[in-house]
């Protein structure tokens, strides 16, 4: 929670340049005209990577939320590489001696491109070796190795960040920037180009620099204040991944063997624990304090104390529940709400901001439900003191501010006589009105997780009840089905052949663009090409509220089994474990395949009369989306025709009795 105002900041940023370019994308005819695009992900990208990294059986660790240091420390202790975003990354210092990897998120292609020459497991198989092209930065490469060591953590001191504000700039660092060269360079740009040459200048010693920065500053409460902000700044980018790289390597279970540990790399080890600050000091005293954290090159090593286990947050959890966050099947950003004083803060997406109301809105009932079964959990093991807030709290868009919002929350109540899928049953049925008895027309448990869908977006969605009458009239919710079903037809074949799926895939991507291509000059012919922000925001909808439901199914099965794991229980273990999900979903790579497709197929429906919309999914346009890649389409296409009718059948009665 330490964050959280730099979170509220960023997120406030991101408002004012969505509003700015939904302002300027209004008078343009096409929206490739728009030079700049506002820097939002979209909403499932760590999702996706992450079922890829499953579907290739990679071994990976999520972090979802602020812990950047230990996500470091354990990545120099694994000897892996770093995948994200966030340029902190690339200013932690690593122990001497110690590779540190960080490939920057954007960088990473989509397109596939054959190795010349062949790892170790294709040498093996006799296929061929594809790889993703990616920036990677290696500190030791880079033109910040110039900088001494210890020197290494004021570089975010000097430029700011979330935690500090930039110090005050010394004279003889002004001078760098004033110098000539930097040409096309913006400020900020040669700001940090001349922070890096002036610490590049010294050498081990850090008080030269140190008194150079605190010397500027009165002796009283301004320097203390300073060299305090300075201090815990400089600790959150010291890493130690020898002690807590191994803690968290046992606590995640993780059978992978580390790197192997030096002298050298423990030297610079340095205490994560904040350290007392004199309240009076000199100049002197203050240079001594900052000094003293920073990382030592000599041979004396610190001690170090991390802290309180990380596994308190767990205590007398179920274990499958447990492992659910071990292995990032349930996000731990659902956590956030409840254990973290000030609450959670949700992300901007591309939304419509002429809605008053965030997009989360969407799956406000979802999230309660799960805060719920949480509180539960706390309340049943006489736990509830580890809960920060009283009530979930979330700090989301409201208008063009952020601001926090208690979450109603309703006490759940199960029958201990019911098997743990008829509780399933019973929980969609009274707390979601979603008769799940009734999908049994649906032949795969997946169609069912495509109808909960369509029916909780179609109930909770603001937007789609001003634009359709029915479900069965809306182009979104009709691209988005035809998409997905599509797509798994066609691919389904090879899901269990990770060799021919990749080909499969990169195949049907390069055709998903072309057809995609086709939709959009279709809509220019017609004038229809302007940016619909309606449309995008529907399609971030049902990416929420299918992840949403997906992960509160998982979340329900554990609790649900474990609860019934107990010797009194009345249902044998054996027939738990027996027990098949009411509900499963694709993987969201599947589901939504191109999001670029979807918005044009429904752009295109869009222009037909609403009563006409359906036919024409399942009489051209399925079969047009098969065509792309499968010859014996008529067969599959009666097939996804059959699937698709039925859906919409169930969905359309579920979602207007509510």
């Amino acid at each position: 929670g330490t964050k959280r105002a730099a979170l509220l900041s960023r997120n406030m940023e991101r408002i004012q340049e969505l509003s700015k370019f939904l302002a300027e994308i209004k008078f343009r005819s096409n929206e490739d005209d728009v030079q700049w695009v506002p820097d939002i992900s979209p909403r499932l990208i760590e999702q996706v990577c992450c079922e890829a990294l499953n579907e290739l059986a990679m071994p990976y660790i999520r972090c979802e939320r602020e812990a950047d240091m230990h996500i470091a420390e354990l990545a120099v202790y694994l000897d892996c590489p770093l995948l994200s975003n966030d340029s902190d990354f690339y200013l932690f210092q690593a122990p001497s001696g110690a590779s540190y990897r960080v490939i920057k998120l954007d960088s990473l292609s989509a397109e596939c491109t054959c190795s010349q020459t062949k790892c170790e497991a294709c040498k093996h198989e006799s296929t061929e070796c594809y790889f993703l092209a990616c920036s990677a930065f290696m500190f030791c490469d880079s033109v910040l190795r110039h900088i001494p060591t210890p020197l290494v953590p004021l570089l975010s001191v000097l430029i700011g960040n979330d935690v500090i504000s930039a110090v005050r700039q010394p004279a003889d660092l002004q001078r760098f920037l004033s110098m000539r060269g930097g040409a096309g360079m913006s400020y900020n740009m040669r700001r940090i180009d001349a922070v890096v040459r002036w610490l590049s200048n010294f050498g081990y010693d850090t008080r030269v620099p140190l008194r150079a920065i605190l010397s500027q500053y009165a002796i009283g409460s301004e320097l203390t204040d300073v060299t305090t902000q300075i201090v815990h700044c400089v600790l959150g980018y010291v890493l130690d991944p020898d002690t807590t790289g191994r803690e968290l390597t046992e606590f995640l279970c993780i059978e992978q063997k580390p790197r192997v540990s030096s002298s050298s790399a423990r030297a610079s080890a340095t205490s994560h624990v904040s350290r007392p600050i004199p309240t009076m000091m000199d100049v002197d005293k203050a240079v001594e304090v900052v000094a003293e954290v920073l990382p030592n090159s000599s041979g004396r090593t610190r001690s170090v104390t991390t802290g309180q286990s990380p596994g308190d947050l767990f205590s007398k959890w179920p274990q499958a529940l447990i492992r659910s966050f071990r292995i990032s099947q349930i996000s731990s950003s659902l956590l956030d709400s409840l254990y973290v004083k000030g609450g959670s803060v949700m992300r901007i997406l591309f939304e419509d901001l002429s809605l008053t109301e965030s997009i989360y809105t969407v799956t406000e009932k979802l999230r309660s439900l799960e805060y719920e079964l949480f509180i539960g959990i706390e309340q049943r093991s006489d736990c509830s003191q580890k809960l920060c807030n009283r009530l979930p709290l979330e700090n989301r868009r409201h208008g063009f501010q952020m601001l926090p919002f208690c979450m109603k929350t309703e006490s759940l109540a199960f029958s201990s006589t019911l098997c743990p899928t008829e509780m399933f049953f019973q929980f969609f049925r009274k707390y979601l009105h979603i008769e799940l008895q009734e999908r049994y027309p649906l032949q795969r448990t997946e169609l069912c997780g495509l109808m909960c869908t369509l029916v909780v977006w179609f109930r909770h969605s603001q937007l789609v009840k001003t634009i359709d009458f029915s479900l069965s009239s809306c182009s979104v919710a009709l691209a988005f089905i035809a998409c997905a079903l599509t797509t798994h037809t066609i691919l389904e074949p090879f899901l269990n052949d990770s060799t021919q799926l990749e080909k499969k895939i990169t195949d049907l991507c390069e055709r998903y663009i072309s057809l995609g291509s086709t939709l959009k000059f279709k809509c220019s012919e017609l004038g229809r090409t302007t940016f619909s922000i309606q449309l995008v925001h529907q399609l971030n909808e049902l990416q929420l509220v299918f992840s949403e439901l997906n992960q509160m199914a998982g979340l329900l099965n554990v609790l649900l089994c474990s609860s019934h794991m107990d010797p009194n229980s009345r249902v044998s273990p054996s027939k738990v474990s027996n027990l098949r999900d009411p509900v499963t979903f694709w993987p969201c790579w599947l589901v939504f395949p191109s999001g670029r497709l979807i918005y044009w197929l429904a752009q295109t429906l869009q222009q037909s009369l609403p009563h006409e919309r359906l036919q024409l999914t399942v009489g051209v346009w399925i079969p047009r989306l098969l065509n792309v890649m499968l010859p014996e389409v008529v067969r599959s296409v009666n097939s996804v025709a059959d699937d698709f009718d039925r859906l919409f059948s169930i969905a359309t009665r579920m979602a207007t009795s509510q």
